[in-house]
């Protein structure tokens, strides 16, 4: 029999009436269905975030593009050694995982606020939580948008208090 102490429950549950249990160290929050406006701003929150995430995505692909095309030095020309960034100069993969680490630091950072944006204003019992005490899957895009695509599939129960 295991311990629950030491192997607190962890995860999240999307519950068929869009509401959502999310477990952390084994602490259980209950989030009810957003309302429109909720949703919307959550959603917006979201996107904005992603956003940030995208124009660096953008931003460190233009520079791999401009490394890669340019010119080999020994020949004048892009040639296939010179196509791949691991083949540059050591200044330039240097640069590559700098702007690597950026992107993944930003979207851990900006997914766990939205975590913690989405318990304080969806929880049923006013719970606040860090963003930087949330686990690293909370920085996962795709379970963020699980989130919203199960909001958006779930209709609301006529009669039924949200």
């Amino acid at each position: 029999m295991s311990d629950e102490s030491e192997n607190p429950r962890e995860g999240m549950d999307l519950r068929p009436d869009g509401g959502i249990h999310l477990w952390l160290d084994g602490t259980k929050y209950r989030l009810r269905r957003p309302r429109g406006r909720e949703f919307r701003k959550l959603r917006e929150e979201l996107q904005d975030h992603l956003d940030v995430i995208n124009a660096l995505v953008d931003d460190t692909m233009r520079w791999a593009a401009e490394i890669i095309d340019k010119p080999d030095a020994e020949t004048g020309t892009g040639t296939e050694s010179s196509k791949l960034l691991a083949q540059h100069s050591p200044e330039a993969r240097a640069e590559d995982r700098r702007r690597t680490r950026a992107i993944r630091d930003q979207t851990e950072e900006s997914l766990r606020s939205w975590y913690a944006s989405v318990v304080s204003t969806l929880s049923v019992n006013d719970a606040e939580i860090d963003a930087d005490d949330l686990p690293a899957w909370t920085s996962d895009t795709a379970e963020a948008l699980a989130i919203i695509d199960h909001w958006r599939s779930r209709p609301s129960l006529s009669g039924a208090p949200e």
